[in-house]
């Protein structure tokens, strides 16, 4: 005996059963599933990567989150796996796969979250009837106060004292501005107003592809204006006479009249918090140091 129904994408599809009973509640079911606007064709050959290779085409995103999401996608155990094959297991082994490798418990949650969004677009999209990533339990991520140590007063001191006068300002403003690596390495002159006793952040740089960067609005459109204490604003002055920096110029150029990347910061940057004994300390001050002169 033989049911037939047509789905969602107009096609007709025939199945064959031994008895006309089976047939008919197959046919039920699928109509019923049509209807829903949940029916999805299970002979689909199309693999996880490329139903994201074509709904990330349509997406409005940064090109660094391009970047990373390519990545992501690209690099999941199940990445050419057909969409609609994909079970729960499939996830779950990829998470044990990023936990076995050494990943952080934060760096997994975000790739999971990342790879839920294409699920639920595929779901969205009729491609799949269900998230296969829904309910997969994840590493328990570690307190805040217990993950991140933040400097005392005196190690701040320490730190400034060991570092080179070209980049003490650097960590001034991360130290006493708050403001994010990115944010401290995009600055111009032009954003320091020493009239108001403020600082104007709007921009910061990110790491392109290769040893670049590029430069682009703060994080999730933080653009702001930040107070200045004087002991800052001296800092700053000091920094921009002795290196006769111009209005228009970077704080703290590199090379190529760019600002500074993060690897010829965050490197020596590790290596000053440990000679500062700062061991384990993550904050944009301790994460940071004296380029090469």
């Amino acid at each position: 005996m033989e049911g037939s129904h047509s789905g969602l994408d107009g096609k007709e599809r025939a199945k064959h059963f031994t008895t006309r009973a089976a047939a008919m509640r197959w046919e039920a079911d699928q109509k019923a599933t049509v209807a829903r606007g949940t029916w999805v064709d299970p002979n689909s050959k199309e693999t996880f990567l490329t139903y994201y290779t074509e709904w990330a085409s349509r997406q409005v995103w940064e090109s660094n989150t391009t970047v990373n999401m390519n990545y992501i996608a690209s690099t999941a155990t199940f990445a050419k796996i057909p969409i609609v094959k994909i079970k729960r297991a499939h996830v779950e082994n990829w998470v044990k796969a990023m936990q076995t490798s050494g990943l952080a418990a934060s760096t997994i949650t975000a790739r999971m979250g990342n790879i839920r969004t294409v699920f639920r677009a595929a779901v969205r999209d009729h491609v799949i009837a269900t998230d296969p990533a829904a309910g997969v339990i994840l590493p328990r991520l570690r307190r805040r106060d217990s993950s991140l140590k933040m400097p005392a007063v005196d190690q701040v001191r320490t730190l400034l004292i060991k570092s080179e006068n070209r980049f003490r300002a650097f960590i001034g403003l991360g130290a006493f501005a708050g403001l994010r690596f990115g944010e401290i390495a995009a600055l111009r002159v032009e954003d320091i107003d020493f009239t108001a006793s403020t600082i104007w952040v709007e921009r910061q740089i990110q790491r392109a592809r290769g040893a670049g960067v590029e430069i682009r609005q703060p994080k999730y459109g933080s653009e702001r204006t930040v107070h200045m204490a004087e002991a800052l604003a001296a800092m700053l002055r000091v920094h921009i006479e002795r290196y006769m920096l111009k209005p228009e110029g970077w704080l703290f150029p590199g090379e190529n009249n760019l600002p500074l990347c993060h690897n010829s910061c965050q490197s020596s940057g590790r290596r000053r918090a440990a000679s500062a004994t700062l061991p384990g300390c993550g904050c944009t001050t301790c994460a940071t140091s004296s380029p090469a002169r």
